[in-house]
Formats: structure tokens, sequence, C-alpha cells
């Protein structure tokens, strides 16, 4: 199957400014969250993974004075045929919900330990109207899980040889852009789509055209429901594979 995750303007990643207190090579650092985007008002459960997150005992959430709960932490086994420098060996869960007059946009989550602050890493809100969660099972054509044009997904390749299904419908003449983010935002998730049509032929694909990250356009001739699989190029999976989907206009 052809699996397709689309994110349009929006990403997020690791910012560049370390916390002023944080001590060389001993600072806690994220490099992949789950999932990859949140929504202001609605409770939220977050998987971080990176450097030294067993050793966190609290995070700041962006300049918001709310308290996030820190729900576990400890050592991560490394995925097979990964870096660990790069996918990280600990893991951290936090819970919190966003004030509802948090703006649209990125949020900085910062971890502390003992031996300080560590890199701010940028996760994206956005309107809890057009944030919908990747439900399983939507792993075949008869399971396809239904979306509409405009809406965002959030979701996670949640296991090795995992594809995720989505259908939509689309009009003649209609052109759509068909985005995922998911390597740009420090998911160690490769992704890669296919487009169907209704009868279950292949219509087109991408693979790595924004650095892992695939886009494409497609200008349809005929009226009717199409299908996107989304799945990782190496059939590796996990909690941290997340991915940000988009079909926009």
């Amino acid at each position: 199957f052809m699996r397709i995750a689309l994110i349009g303007c929006l990403w997020f990643g690791v910012s560049l400014a370390a916390g002023q207190d944080a001590k060389p090579d001993q600072q806690p650092r994220i490099v992949a969250a789950s999932p990859l985007a949140i929504a202001a008002g609605v409770p939220v459960k977050l998987a971080l993974r990176g450097q030294r997150l067993d050793e966190v005992t609290e995070f700041k959430i962006g300049t918001i004075d709310i308290k996030a709960e820190l729900v576990s932490k400890g050592k991560a086994a490394v995925p097979q045929n990964y870096d660990a420098k790069r996918i990280g060996d600990t893991q951290a869960e936090l819970k919190f919900t966003l004030p509802v007059e948090t703006p649209v946009g990125k949020l900085a989550l910062t971890p502390i330990s003992a031996a300080g602050a560590g890199l701010p890493y940028e996760i994206a809100v956005l309107p809890a109207a057009e944030l919908v969660e990747e439900k399983e099972p939507n792993d075949g054509f008869k399971a396809a899980q239904s979306v509409q044009i405009g809406t965002t997904i959030v979701g996670t390749i949640h296991e090795a040889r995992n594809v995720d299904v989505f259908q939509f419908k689309a009009e003649a003449g209609q052109k759509l852009v068909i985005e995922v983010v998911a390597s740009r935002a420090g998911s160690p998730l490769d992704p890669f789509v296919t487009l169907y049509d209704a009868a279950g032929q292949i219509m087109g694909g991408s693979d790595d055209n924004v650095g892992r990250d695939p886009r494409f356009e497609v200008t349809f001739t005929k009226s009717g429901s199409y299908f996107l699989s989304l799945q990782d190029a190496n059939d590796s999976g996990g909690v941290h594979f997340a991915y940000f989907l988009k079909v926009s206009p």
C-alpha cells in the first residue's frame, strides 16, 4: 500500500539555542515526539525520545505557567539499523493540557535535569477542529480511515511493517497537494506514500522530496474516492515513528 502523510507549512524541529545553565554533553535533549502536533484545550500525552531523558526532573512548556505531569522515564531500546546518537536511547512521557487561549504555531518543550536546561524542542500547535487522530485498524483498503481534505492527521507507524491507509473524496479537475512531515521533525520514520484510485490502481507516490519526507501534487480527472497509504521505507516502526499528514487544495 501507499502511505501518505501530508503536512503543509507546519513542521517542527530542535531549536539551536541551548539553555544557558546546561552543562556541555550532560544536558537532556529531545530528538523526537509523538504525536507531532497538539491542540489547545485538549489533554495530551506526549511520548518523547532523546538523550538523558531518564535524568529529567521536569519540563518547561513554552512560556506558559503550567506544570506537566512526568508519567514515566527510562532507557529505550535502539531500533535495528538506527544510530543511538540520532534517535536517542532514553524516553519520557508527560501529560498536560494547554490553555484554550494558546495561539496556533510552535511550542517549545524544554527538558530540565540536575545538569540544567537542555535544548528546546518545538512542536506544532494546531486548532482542535482541524486536528484528526489516526485510528487503528486502518491497514488496508477495507479498513481505510476516512478523512476530509484540509484537515491535518497526526499518526504513528506503531510497529514494523505497519501500513496506514486513508480514504478521501476528490472532484474531477481538483488539484491537491499531499505532503508528509516526519523526518524534518526529528521522527525516525522514513515515510513513503502511495496514491490509489477506487479500483486499487496506483496513480502515483512519493518518497524523498523534502529531505526524507514526501510531497507531491495531483490533478484528478475523475470524481470519486481515492486511497493514500503510508509506511516506513525500511519497514520499521514504533511509538516514536510519528508523522504529520495533510491533503490540501
